[in-house]
């Protein structure tokens, strides 16, 4: 007596290679349009020395400084007053990885706190990428 043909699935070969293909692509186009083939430079913050508490970099278009990179880094120095103005912050809209140290050169850990698109003060702002737009971050 033969043990009877059991398969693990119940379709057809031919059925399951069109399936596995359909659900490679999806996941590729996923992939594609999250940006995951499209990651930006590292991100490095400098403030001074004994810094601690919240900083900001701001979005404005007409006084904002010019990101700087240095290698392969892009820098932003925040100023002693924790609010630094930036022409350009689509650099933020991409993955990238985010460094921080003081201006001796010593490691700081920071905690992202996201970002704040119109307001009180700001009531002409309604997307990321409008002047006004306030990036978050702690110095632990």
């Amino acid at each position: 007596m033969t043990a009877p043909n059991r398969r693990w699935f119940r379709c057809s070969p031919r059925t399951m290679f069109v399936g596995v293909a359909a659900i490679a692509l999806l996941a590729a186009w996923i992939g594609y349009e999250s940006n995951w083939h499209n990651s930006g430079p590292p991100i490095e913050f400098i403030v001074p020395v004994g810094y601690s508490g919240e900083f900001t970099i701001v979005k404005n278009r007409a006084i904002g400084e010019p990101p700087k990179f240095e290698g392969n880094k892009v820098i932003f120095t925040i100023p002693a007053s924790g609010e630094l103005l930036v022409a350009d912050t689509s650099i933020f809209h991409r993955w990238h990885k985010e460094l921080c140290r003081d201006t001796d050169g010593l490691n700081r850990m920071i905690e992202g706190l996201g970002l704040t698109v119109g307001g009180p003060d700001r009531p002409n702002t309604h997307r990321w990428d409008d002047d006004g737009v306030v990036h978050r971050w702690k110095v632990l």
